[in-house]
Order: structure tokens, then sequence, then C-alpha cells
């Protein structure tokens, strides 16, 4: 080793420093419950489409997970639903961080099972 490292170091990950937001209150997600979700590219940054279906649970999945971890809290309030929120809360693959900070804040979202990185 050089320099005198130990090897010991601890990793730090973007996504453990990256800020997230969230709401003060489920209440305020007056997002669309039926229809769908146009997004802005800077919450969901891949080719193809951008609008959602809210009916179609893959495309709610997807735009949900951009949202709760790119958007602010505007973002959230604007797009997401609480009603559908609640509904596939446990489906979302998000960061840790994001489903603990939610879990956390809401007993209303509970057993996010597919929290990552």
């Amino acid at each position: 080793m050089m320099g005198g490292e130990t090897g010991a170091e601890e990793r730090v990950r973007y996504a453990d420093l990256k800020p997230y937001s969230i709401v003060d209150d489920l209440d305020d997600l007056k997002g669309p419950k039926e229809d769908s979700l146009s997004l802005p590219v800077k919450l969901l940054w891949v080719p193809g489409s951008r609008v959602k279906s809210t009916d179609v649970l893959g495309e709610l999945k997807s735009a949900y997970q951009a949202v709760l971890s790119e958007g602010s809290s505007a973002d959230i309030e604007k797009y997401v639903n609480k009603d559908l929120l609640i509904e596939v809360w446990r489906d979302l693959s998000l960061p840790a961080r994001v489903a603990k900070m939610w879990e956390d804040r809401f007993s209303a979202l509970t057993g996010n099972m597919r929290a990552s990185w």
C-alpha cells in the first residue's frame, strides 16, 4: 500500500450525498389519478416517450420512481397522486435513502422491498 493507506477507508457514493426532496403531507400529492403524466426531461432523462399512463402499472412505476428520485417537492406534488403512490409503494425501485425518508415520515408507506443502491 502506498502513502500509509490502510485499506479501511469508507467509500462515499453519490447516492449517499445526493439531496432528495419530500413533501410535508401526503395530502399535498395532487397528481392525476387517471390519464397520463407528461414528465419533463429533468425528471425522466431517458430516450423515448416521457408520457406515462397512470393506467399501465409499469409506466406508472417508472414515472413515480423518476419523480421521487429526481424531483423537487413541487414536482412531486404536481405529478404524484397520493392514492396511487400508496397503491404502488411496495413495488417501486427507489434508492434506499429515498424509500427510508418517505417511510420514516409517512406511516401509510411501508414495506418497500425493492429499495436499492
